[in-house]
């Protein structure tokens, strides 16, 4: 599937908001660093998809080094102290901050970019990016002016 051309309409940005009524967020779910499970530790990054908790989102801090088992517990005894930054409610589910949209593409699009396009990529980001704008823009005024 060609996720560029999947219409946002279609995504679930907030996939737990209808439980809220029945259970409050947490405010440790905003701990950002290692969750530790059977000796394994698993990176938790809730800044990447701050939009599931009706947040803007913006560009995440970079993944935290890895730590030891020991360090993984101290912090998350401490989880208080490694939260992650919260931005401003969204006014709409997809709503991104102006550096968001560019990171993402420089990011995610390296992987994904069609091989007539491989040997001119900054043209083709320069291209998508712009898309991209216009397309949110569209999104952003149909939302307007439908509410």
């Amino acid at each position: 599937m060609n996720l560029d051309t999947f219409p946002a309409s279609s995504v679930i940005w907030r996939p737990y908001v209808e439980h809220y009524d029945h259970w409050p967020f947490p405010q440790v779910a905003l701990y950002r660093g290692f969750i530790r499970h059977a000796g394994m530790i698993f990176p938790y990054l809730p800044d990447r998809v701050i939009r599931q908790f009706g947040r803007i989102q913006y560009v995440p801090d970079p993944p935290p080094s890895s730590v030891t088992c020991r360090e993984c517990d101290r912090r998350f005894a401490h989880w208080n102290d490694h939260i992650c930054h919260l931005s401003e409610e969204a006014a709409f589910p997809f709503q991104t901050t102006g550096e968001y949209t560019p990171w993402y593409i420089k990011v995610s699009h390296p992987y994904m970019v069609p091989d007539e396009y491989k040997g001119d990529r900054f043209a083709f980001l320069e291209v998508l990016t712009l898309v991209f704008a216009m397309w949110l823009t569209l999104r952003l005024c149909v939302c307007l002016c439908v509410y």
